[in-house]
């Protein structure tokens, strides 16, 4: 299963021009993928423009009549009129019959004419006609991508007073696209924008405070930009908002002022927004515990292109959360996650068919779900180190130390699940038997990160037996006791915020720690004894 950002996005950019330009996408391309700090990629922000959305009818001739081509009759005479227009040297004229070719609207589609037309445009003075030819030189649509060209192009449309044009320029110098990476110069350029109505600029710009990027940290100055940037439209900026309400940064802590948000953000377009709203109804925070809610707001989010959301709802669809079981649509949930580029939604889609031929040979009592705790397609309750040893060699995981001399084998648990680093599997010296299994999943001040882990897992096993702990501060332990005897913890020290996902099977666990107990005890008394020879 995967996990997902819970950290503030680093780069959004006008996409209510860009959109605008090239029709409205699906929301994974209205986003960027999630920056640094959280489960999970924070909110992402506003992502990088997106490419022209599938036609959706064949292209009509010129020739063809307004009947037969479905394009309202004003469209053309707009489109008619920009042109002469343009041809006598309206430069704003020219940018705006760029957006017709680029639309297919009154024309025929044609990102090449769209490109000459809003070159045209930028040489006659027009700011916006500079920006939008910086976009599509940024994406190389209709044009040869060029990413030192659409700087240009985006720094001669912000020093012409186009907010889009210094929002685009602002995320380049944060990437270091086209241009040297400068944090600092990104942030002012982010602030201008922002000064000038961009809603995008002050997301980003609340980003930068937020991580100390380019200027102080500052988590109050940042969220009063995502609120002036979700006031000003801007989805991401709502979700980054409330995001920093579930853990009360910059801003009190308050759950269902979260929740409002992340509504927000998800009627915006946000496949996040979505997620985190979904995320809420499925712990019950700052909403109702509303499982049905939750698989359709999951739902809206797959069907935007969000691979971790097609993902959770195939999950959701395999144990019957708040859907029919259906084991089919998870495996077809878990396809298009994996695709979508889920490393967690392909590891669950071999599952789904190595599950099958497993239930086949198991006796009918093993065969219950709700009863065993099962990993790698082992029976953890009564794991063998050999059988183990052969399921982890099966899933193509290279070991770092498999050596009957230690309890703990160890291995990279890169591939896995989504965040997690390290695998560190122990067993009981004497008898083999596994008593522990625990995923490990660094961080530095990612607050959000084990309450998304935990979701994660209640999205398999359902509700935690118990809850110890505030996610956004101290020490986190969520346990599942299983019917099987195996113990799930969620769990997280302070101030270090790395989360450990660990199964432990108690009665193994406690021979084992036994046994170590004897080793240091005997370690120290040979130690002794060879102190006592020396003096």
């Amino acid at each position: 299963m995967s996990g997902w950002s819970g950290s503030v996005a680093r780069r959004s950019v006008a996409l209510c021009v860009v959109i605008g330009l090239l029709g409205t996408g699906a929301m994974a391309q209205q986003e960027a993928s999630s920056a640094p700090s959280s489960p999970g990629q924070e909110p992402v922000a506003q992502g990088a423009p997106v490419p022209p959305s599938p036609e959706k009818k064949p292209p009509v001739s010129a020739e063809a009549s307004q009947e037969d081509s479905g394009v309202p009759p004003d469209a053309r005479g707009t489109a008619a009129l920009h042109e002469k227009a343009c041809e006598g040297g309206d430069a704003v004229a020219c940018g705006k019959l760029g957006l017709a070719y680029a639309r297919g609207e009154g024309v025929d589609k044609d990102m090449r004419r769209a490109a000459v037309l809003f070159e045209k445009a930028c040489e006659g003075g027009d700011a916006s006609g500079c920006y939008l030819l910086g976009v599509i030189h940024e994406k190389g649509l209709g044009v040869s991508k060029d990413e030192r060209r659409a700087a240009a192009l985006h720094e001669k449309a912000c020093e012409g007073g186009n907010a889009p044009g210094c929002t685009s320029l602002g995320s380049l110098y944060e990437e270091g696209l086209g241009v040297p990476k400068d944090e600092r110069r990104a942030a002012a350029l982010h602030e201008k924008a922002c000064e000038g109505g961009n809603a995008p600029g002050c997301t980003n710009l609340g980003t930068l405070y937020a991580e100390g990027l380019g200027v102080p940290k500052d988590e109050h100055r940042a969220a009063v930009l995502f609120e002036k940037a979700c006031e000003g439209g801007s989805a991401p900026g709502c979700n980054n908002l409330g995001l920093f309400h579930v853990d009360g940064r910059g801003v009190p802590k308050d759950e269902h002022r979260a929740a409002v948000l992340f509504e927000k953000a998800c009627e915006g377009g946000s496949a996040q927004g979505c997620i985190r709203l979904g995320l809420s109804y499925m712990e019950g925070q700052g909403v109702n515990k509303d499982m049905r809610r939750a698989a359709v707001l999951f739902e809206k989010a797959c069907e935007g292109g969000d691979a971790p959301a097609c993902n959770l709802l195939g999950t959701m669809h395999a144990e019957g959360l708040g859907v029919p079981k259906d084991e089919r649509r998870a495996a077809a949930l878990y396809e298009k996650a994996c695709k979508g580029g889920s490393t967690s939604g392909c590891k669950n889609l071999g599952q789904v068919g190595q599950d099958k031929q497993r239930a086949a040979a198991l006796p009918e009592t093993k065969r219950d779900a709700a009863s065993q705790t099962i990993v790698f397609d082992v029976v953890l309750s009564s794991a063998t180190r050999q059988e183990m040893r052969a399921a982890i060699k099966k899933e193509g995981v290279v070991p770092e130390r498999e050596d009957d001399a230690y309890w703990y084998d160890l291995y990279s648990a890169k591939g896995l699940l989504d965040g997690a680093e390290k695998l560190k599997v122990g067993y009981v010296d004497a008898t083999g038997q596994l008593a522990v299994f625990e995923y490990e999943f660094p961080s530095f001040m990612n607050t959000e990160q084990v309450g998304q882990i935990s979701s994660m897992v209640q999205a398999k096993y359902g509700a935690p037996t118990s809850k110890k702990g505030k996610i956004s501060l101290g020490d986190v332990v969520h346990t599942w006791k299983r019917k099987d005897g195996v113990i799930i913890t969620v769990s997280r020290g302070w101030p270090s915020t790395t989360t450990f996902l660990t199964f432990t099977v108690p009665t193994a666990k406690k021979a084992m720690d036994a046994e170590v107990e004897a080793n240091k005890k005997a370690k120290a008394e040979k130690q002794s004894k060879k102190s006592s020879k020396a003096f």
